[in-house]
């Protein structure tokens, strides 16, 4: 699967999670965006 056809189906959307933007994340942003940042 190439990154141009990627679809979380948890978030619905096609938002990609990188670690820069990971790291930035505080724990209660991470926490509710876990699920979606793990089903790649």
């Amino acid at each position: 699967m190439s990154l141009k056809d990627f679809f979380n189906k948890v978030s619905g959307s096609d938002k990609i999670y990188y670690a820069e933007e990971i790291g930035r994340m505080n724990p209660d942003e991470f926490q509710l965006n876990e699920p979606a940042i793990d089903y790649r």
